[in-house]
């Protein structure tokens, strides 16, 4: 009995590796099969390198909308002025609690 337990388990993991190898030798591009596909290599970059102009573009916008507030900023005399001070690494910023009405001890509150 644990013999064919063994021989159905060994069947079945030489079958998953082949089904496997066969899959991967089947897919173009890979290690195993053919070579890739140059149609779809060109589309691919294409893709790539059009995403990456959006992104060129995308930083360009925003720097010019940094140029633009801080511009804006100097004009109205705010950009010194206004700004608040960057803290160093470690330091911190005193807080105050918040201020609550104060009762006399002892009184309930609802």
């Amino acid at each position: 009995m644990p013999i064919v337990v063994l021989l159905i388990f060994a069947v079945g993991v030489v079958c998953g590796v082949a089904m496997s190898v066969m899959r991967r030798a089947g897919d173009s591009g890979s290690q195993w099969g053919g070579t890739p596909r140059p149609l779809e290599l060109e589309r691919r970059l294409a893709r790539l390198e059009q995403a990456s102009e959006d992104t060129a573009r995308a930083m360009e916008r925003l720097e010019e909308g940094q140029r633009f507030l801080l511009s804006a900023l100097t004009e109205r005399g705010e950009s010194s002025e206004g700004a608040q001070r960057t803290l160093a690494p470690g330091e911190h910023r005193p807080v105050s609690p918040p201020e609550t009405p104060s009762s006399p001890p002892g009184e309930r509150r609802s």
